[in-house]
């Protein structure tokens, strides 16, 4: 729980065009880019090429999955945050 809200915040304070789903219950966070505007394959190379972050994005779940990404948060804080940057930077710079 701690990891998920270290997410909500840090994007609440810092990247505010990206939104978290709060989850029932899981390690698993989904977050919300259609405020960037991008198609679902440019999402998914922003994310890969820019940000350099693994995510898998929300399409392979299935309809009304685009334009969302799920971040695995069963890691530690550290590697969060620095993913956290990443997309900070990455989004910084369009």
């Amino acid at each position: 729980e701690g990891n998920h809200k270290l997410v909500e915040n840090y994007l609440q304070e810092r990247i505010p065009a990206l939104k978290t789903i709060k989850p029932r219950a899981s390690y698993l966070a989904w977050i919300d880019c259609r405020e960037l505007g991008m198609a679902t394959d440019d999402l998914k190379l922003f994310m890969e090429k820019r940000a350099k972050l693994g995510l898998n994005q929300g399409y392979i779940f299935g309809e009304g999955g685009e334009g969302f990404v799920r971040m695995n948060l069963g890691c530690s804080r550290k590697l969060i945050e620095e993913a956290l940057n990443r997309l900070e930077k990455a989004i910084n710079s369009l």
